[in-house]
């Protein structure tokens, strides 16, 4: 073979579900159900389209509690990768779960950190000369960059006529180039790769090799910034969140927002209103639509640029229960939950 494509993902997670989305509409919760499939069922597509040989899972495809359904989902797409001749090369499964996975057409990644694939059977360093091959080297780590299940390897293109015996020095002179695999689908905001798969073209016959990076994630995570200038109230603050979300919506993806929030707000102890991170964002959903398909919120928490205005009349109450004097530069957090703690008795 002279030039080969294949696609590289990290941990496939079927079965698993996203954290966070508690107090969300019915629509939202679906999405959630459907999206790590249909993240993988992506990564599947961009194979086919590209006529990739195989798809490289550096990972799990499931935990071992839900491996047997993923495997069964599986199957029912066997015969449309058999169709366009594409292999599953999978990393970190034992012999009992690859026979859940008959009749696809499946890989056995060794458990040491290197492989090659020769273009048969997914070949080995006992091969004694290659017609061409792509090697991999798995770096030994369970985590990347803070994002779980992401694995760093290098891909090399072996130029034809190298040998077994001559591979270690062979490897470290052929192209190569380093690659983060991840997970099709996000689970949670903190991730911080967005879900892909990375499309990889090797010319073996030049021993040079191309990525290209494909977004596959149905649900996408976006931190964003919100400033509110001085004297804004809690319901000015939450209609403009309100009024953002709706504005963000996309036509290509639904978005889940994390919102960071600066600036100053004004407080009094009367205020009929929440005042915690997670009284704030459930009013805040409150205010959109069910049916809102767009931007929804996913989290809420204040910078620690974040301060608090008092009226003069919750100041001087609080200093009186409790010797303490409150001004605007301090920050939100102790505030909120003192005033809280005096609503509830107030």
């Amino acid at each position: 073979m002279s030039q080969t494509r294949f696609i590289v993902t990290g941990a496939w997670r079927l079965g698993s579900s996203l954290a966070g989305l508690t107090d969300s509409p019915e629509w939202l919760h679906r999405a959630a159900v459907s999206a790590v499939r249909q993240s993988v069922q992506n990564a599947l597509k961009a194979a086919e389209t590209h006529n990739c040989s195989f798809v490289l899972v550096a990972g799990r495809i499931a935990s071992c509690q839900n491996f047997p359904v993923a495997a069964a989902w599986l199957r029912e797409r066997a015969a449309g990768l058999k169709r366009h001749g594409i292999r599953l090369a999978l990393l970190g499964h034992d012999e009992s779960e690859l026979q859940q996975l008959q009749p696809l057409d499946v890989v056995q990644l060794p458990a040491h950190t290197r492989w090659v694939w020769d273009g048969g059977a997914g070949g080995g360093l006992q091969s004694s000369s290659f017609s061409g091959a792509v090697a991999f080297e798995f770096e030994d780590v369970s985590h990347a960059n803070g994002r779980a299940d992401a694995r760093r390897m290098r891909i090399s293109a072996l130029p034809q006529g190298t040998t077994g015996a001559g591979f270690n020095t062979e490897l470290s002179s052929a192209g190569s180039l380093q690659v983060t695999a991840v997970s099709p689908q996000r689970l949670s905001v903190d991730e911080q790769y967005a879900g892909c798969c990375q499309l990889v073209t090797a010319d073996v016959s030049g021993g040079s090799l191309a990525v290209q990076t494909i977004p596959t994630e149905v649900l996408e995570f976006q931190q964003l910034e919100e400033s509110f200038a001085a004297g804004t109230t809690l319901p000015q603050m939450l209609s403009q969140l309100a009024t953002r979300s709706v504005k963000l919506f996309s036509h290509s993806a639904v978005q889940l927002l994390d919102w960071r929030i600066g600036g100053q707000v004004r407080l009094s102890l009367w205020d009929d209103g929440p005042l915690r991170e997670r009284d704030l964002l459930q009013a805040l959903r409150k205010l959109l639509n069910a049916g809102h398909s767009g931007a929804w919120p996913y989290r809420l928490r204040f910078s620690d640029e974040f301060r608090v205005e008092l009226c003069s009349r919750s100041s001087a109450l609080i200093a009186g229960l409790t010797d303490r004097k409150m001004f605007a530069s301090e920050p939100q957090s102790e505030i909120a939950e003192l005033l809280h703690q005096l609503q509830r008795v107030a």
